[in-house]
């Protein structure tokens, strides 16, 4: 027997023996960790609304009455009790304070349609602005999972529920979101509140005296019922949750026989997600029904290994308050491993703490807090404008200019630099020591806060070299303020996931976790069954066999993505027209190009780039959309044509733009006011702000300056478009850079840098508007999502506006940018064209789009925000109103560029022209005549090529250039294009 086969029959032997350790039933691994019952499913959500806060009459001190509310300035009109506030309407009503105090505002409200977006409201009482928020709860739309053809669970769909709930405004500028403390004067307090983006209902308006939490020894002592521990224990599954304050916090699949559900082979929700509960202010809300009244302890399953041994806080509320001091700031420690450890919720000093409970039902709530960390957050915040204040000031010394060769005495032109640098360096350590004192051992995660305070010190051993090296002390990926931004990162971060929760008389925990006998069986049966058929079809690779009589879509998207898009298709698409079409994760395009070249290839394919279709049809290779009828013209309802002008070749369309990028003006409210600049509107008015940037060390931004080396079209093309220049000539056979309007468009784009001192490398963006260093500048869509995910602490001190643009002889402004970035398309040797086609117009349909959109950042968080193309879609999108008004208008621009044969050639030499200029201080029209040269050469190459004209260059056949008439001419022929 060879050895093959002798590795053959063992291989079969083990998976024969694997098959039969499958007897083992999933159920005995659940029943030997818990240890107990199987857990409950109390899920009630009107009941859970109305236990999210507890309404203590005795501390109500004041009501509105509605005869006496305006809304807008007219009179409040109620319907069934309450009143419609609509976003950005002004309800205004004076309000009774009964005597000089600090008093809390209590809403009864609800969303009349429920966004993903925080409900922000801005509150004026007393002369003072406030920006406080509500939470909008959520809930599972179903308690039954539903699973996908493999049999793995889905996340479920979020609803929020349509019944009224009671909470009090929180501060929205605080990153730990404590309720809003307003302290007021006695008497009569005009109040003026509107919503942001939400539209509320509200029953009520209260205010409420601020109640003092008793200590747990007062709790215990105000208590009737004498001690006795209850009797029950219960086993509540933490993502049985009943409802939630935001859509995005969710269960999550873990393959560990240690928590519960758990399958072999299939995959369970079963724990939560730590990545999407760890914003402060953040609240999951759970039922259970006690059966004998008693004093009861809580108990956790939990898993915290995300940020080293940072300690976790939660504040645990029992029937909507918090029943004692003890349970405002509950510590979760690092468990350090993968490892999920048992625990009963104790005192700092380790006490046992109990809690009364009525036998009934009740609620157990616990809120994402920052606890004692709250402090050293806002001193570290505190020292990073210190520190960087200080590197404006050396900034302004040297004129921004850096010389090795010079020092300088310090004691004379900045004598209060190095003992503030003193005060900075020890301060840093006192917050260190803080930290260890917290945790009762070293806090890794904050190391980096030594490392600071080491190179402050380093800084004031050398003063007379101190300005040199202002890029060491405020700037720069290895300055002191950067690592002090990345501990104040990780201390806004407080990530916990939580298998289960338990309710405790006097009994122990549940035994903690399976055996490893256990551990050992599970891991041998998963191991063999991935080598099984069904193993293999349970994911989302791509493939090239399968049913060919089915639609094979290709995705380049990442999984939560496309198991959003699986259950659209499943639960729509594939119900109505009897397909069973399954999506495919295609890794990268390379994979799309090597199918298709052995003729593999699906027939569908969609998030490709959006060169993507021009290279494939120029090959013969992609489907021309344009021979179906009706798909251009119900495209162009939705979408803006602009979009398919790099998707065109000849007289055909090869392709349709899925999501499109967004390039508008970012900039910080709380320095330009303090500069006194005004947000500029056009180059010019660029050009005169930046002597006032320089001045204070500060810069502006511009995409240019983050590419590195290469300059692609999309960023230097607005400058020759919003001069009327262009880069082919109408016939194809040559480029227009040398021409009159592309040169002033090159001229500005270059001189912006060369003369006006705008800063030819900027790393990243986000970090230098984050820490101040760059205020102002053209950002995206990836910058939209980072200043509204990772800067808590930026909250309502940045903004966007219109792109700068160029004025016309008219006195018009055009803003030209571009806008494409992700595209779908049909392959040319597809045998289901016509199903293909009804698939992509159902995938780019505006009600799918729309459902997807809210799907996927509903389960997956904020930062899942999609950006459609479809601007019907988009206009109904979670987004601030006014930054949507403003990103909608800077579509009206959008200007893309023709594909090319020659347009890498042409692309790069454009590139080199702003790297000689720049760069290179070479003069712009010799760098154009060189770069006019290199393109013209390549031009005819590519267009002898393909047939275009022969190798002397006498033309054949024309090159299409005005493919934007023509499309809008098509789209007419049926229908009227979108303006």
């Amino acid at each position: 027997m060879t050895g093959t086969r002798i590795l053959k029959t063992a291989f079969a032997g083990c998976l024969a023996a694997a098959m039969a350790i499958t007897a083992v039933p999933a159920a005995s691994v659940r029943a030997d960790k818990t240890g107990g019952p199987a857990a409950e499913d109390v899920r009630s959500t009107p009941s859970a609304v109305n236990g999210w806060t507890a309404v203590r009459e005795e501390d109500t001190v004041w009501k509105l009455d509605w005869r006496d509310a305006r809304i807008d300035g007219a009179p409040a009109v109620l319907k069934d009790g309450a009143a419609s506030l609509e976003a950005g309407k002004v309800l205004q009503f004076d309000m009774a304070v009964p005597a000089d105090g600090t008093y809390l505002l209590m809403l009864e409200y609800k969303p009349k349609e429920a966004k993903v977006l925080d409900c922000l409201l801005h509150l004026t009482v007393q002369g003072s602005e406030h920006l406080a928020s509500l939470p909008i709860l959520w809930a599972d739309k179903s308690t039954v999972l539903l699973k996908d053809r493999y049999g793995n669970e889905l996340l479920p769909e979020q609803i929020s529920p349509d019944l009224f709930v009671s909470n009090v405004l929180e501060d929205y500028r605080r990153t730990d979101c404590k309720a809003l403390s307003l302290a007021l004067n006695q008497g009569n307090q005009a109040v003026s509140l509107y919503s942001e983006e939400q539209d509320l209902t509200l029953r009520a308006v209260c205010l409420q005296r601020t109640a003092q939490t008793p200590s747990y020894d007062g709790y215990l002592a105000s208590q009737t019922a004498a001690f006795s521990a209850g009797s029950d224990f219960r086993t509540i599954q933490a993502e049985q949750y009943a409802v939630k304050s935001n859509s995005f916090i969710r269960g999550a699949a873990l393959k560990n026989p240690d928590v519960s559900p758990y399958d072999t082979y299939k995959k369970r929700i079963n724990v939560l997600d730590a990545n999407s509960w760890k914003r402060a202010g953040q609240k999951i809300l759970w039922e259970f029904t006690v059966d004998t009244a008693g004093y009861y302890r809580i108990g956790a399953r939990y898993l915290q290994n995300a940020t080293g041994n940072q300690t976790t806080y939660r504040t645990i509320e029992i029937d909507g308050a918090v029943p004692f001091q003890e349970y405002e700031t509950v510590a979760f420690p690092s468990t350090k491993t993968g490892e999920y450890r048992s625990i009963a919720l104790t005192a700092g000093d380790g006490r046992d703490l109990y809690v009364y409970l009525d036998a009934g039902r009740h609620t157990v709530s616990m809120k994402a807090t920052m606890g004692p960390y709250t402090e050293v957050y806002d001193s570290l915040v505190a020292l990073m404008e210190r520190i960087n204040s200080y590197g404006m000031d050396l900034k302004k010394l040297t004129a921004g200019q850096t010389d090795e060769n010079r020092t300088w005495d310090m004691e004379a032109y900045l004598p209060d630099l190095i003992p503030n640098l003193e005060d900075c360096a020890s301060e840093l350590d006192a917050l260190y020591e803080k930290l260890c004192s917290l945790q009762r051992e070293e806090p890794v995660y904050a190391n980096n806060l030594t490392y600071a305070a080491k190179l402050l010190r380093k800084f004031i051993d050398k003063p007379r070299e101190l300005p040199n090296h202002t890029d060491m002390l405020s700037e720069g990926d290895n300055s002191a303020s950067k690592y002090i931004g990345m501990v104040v990162s990780q201390l806004s971060s407080q990530p916990l996931s939580l298998d289960c929760l338990y309710l405790l008389g006097e009994g122990d925990l549940p035994k903690a976790g399976v055996s490893w006998l256990t551990k050992l069986i599970e891991s041998v049966k998963a191991f063999f069954y991935s080598f099984s058929p069904e193993a293999g079809a349970s994911d989302y690779a791509a493939r090239s066999g399968g049913n060919q009589k089915e639609l094979k879509v290709w995705v380049n998207r990442a999984v939560p993505y496309v198991d959003t898009l699986q259950q659209l298709l499943d639960a729509d698409f594939n119900a109505k027209n009897n397909t069973n079409i399954r999506l495919s994760i295609m890794p990268n395009e390379q994979k799309l190009i090597l199918s298709n070249a052995s003729g593999t290839n699906p027939d569908v394919v969609l998030g490709v780039g959006y060169a993507t279709p021009f290279n494939f049809a120029i090959r013969g290779a992609a489907k021309n959309l344009l021979e179906y009828d009706g798909f251009l013209q119900e495209y162009s309802k939705q979408y803006n044509l602009e979009s398919l002008v790099p998707l065109c070749y000849a007289d055909g369309l090869y392709g349709a733009i899925e999501t499109q990028n967004y390039e508008v003006l970012f900039y910080r409210k709380d320095i330009l006011k303090k500069l006194n600049i005004k947000v500029p509107d056009t180059w010019d008015d660029v050009k005169e702000i930046m002597p006032q940037l320089l001045r204070y060390s500060m810069n502006f931004y511009l995409p240019l300056a983050t590419a590195s080396g290469y300059k692609s079209f999309p960023l230097t093309s607005p400058y020759v478009y919003q001069n009327g220049g262009g880069f082919y000539t109408d016939n194809g056979m040559a480029t227009a850079i040398d021409t009159d309007n592309a040169l002033a468009g090159l001229t500005e784009m270059t001189e912006l840098f060369s003369i006006y001192g705008i800063q030819e490398t900027v790393p990243n963006f986000f970090n230098s508007m984050r820490y101040g260093e760059i205020p102002i500048g053209i950002g995206n869509f990836s910058t939209y999502l980072q200043l509204t995910v990772a800067a808590p602490e930026l909250a309502d001190r940045w903004d966007i506006a219109l792109t700068p643009g160029t004025v016309q002889e008219d006195g018009s402004i055009v803003r030209y940018r571009s806008a494409d970035s992700t595209a779908c398309m049909i392959l040319q040797n597809t045998q289901q064209a016509d199903l293909a086609v009804q698939f992509l117009n159902w995938w780019l349909s505006k009600p799918v789009q729309l459902q997807y959109a809210y799907r996927l950042q509903s389960s997956y968080g904020l930062e899942y925000l999609w950006n459609t193309a479809n601007l019907e879609a988009f206009a109904e999108l979670p987004y601030g109103k006014k930054q949507k008004e403003i990103i909608l208008k800077q579509w009206t621009d959008q200007t893309e560029t023709l594909s090319h044969p020659a347009q890498y050639m042409v692309e790069r030499q454009v590139s080199n022209i702003w790297n000689n200029v720049v760069l290179n201080n070479d003069r712009l029209i010799e760098s154009v005549d060189r770069a006019t040269i290199a393109s013209n050469r390549e031009i005819l190459r590519k267009m002898a090529e393909f047939g275009y004209c022969d190798s002397d260059g006498t033309l054949k056949k024309t090159y299409v250039t005005d493919v934007l008439k023509r499309l809008q001419a098509k789209a007419n022929e049926k229908g009227d294009a979108k303006e």
